[in-house]
């Protein structure tokens, strides 16, 4: 079985007030993932990158400096 391209950025028409600048960002940008990325990796990393926004969160509340781990 061939391995097909990536096509998940046009499987749907964009219909966001945001469309046109969000369709400019994907264009610029999807072609500077490595190809081994695919979009359930992207989708896990969420998981994870919220995971850590409630730790980082729950440990702020001894120290306010842990919330610089949740920015950028």
């Amino acid at each position: 079985m061939g391995k097909q391209a990536f096509g998940g950025d046009k499987k749907l028409p964009m219909k966001t007030l945001l469309a046109k600048y969000e369709r400019k960002l994907i264009d610029a940008n999807v072609d500077k993932f490595p190809n081994w990325i695919e979009g359930y990796h992207l989708t896990l990393m969420t998981i994870l990158w919220s995971v850590g926004l409630i730790a980082f969160g729950w440990l702020a509340r001894g120290n306010r400096h842990w919330l610089w781990l949740s920015g950028r």
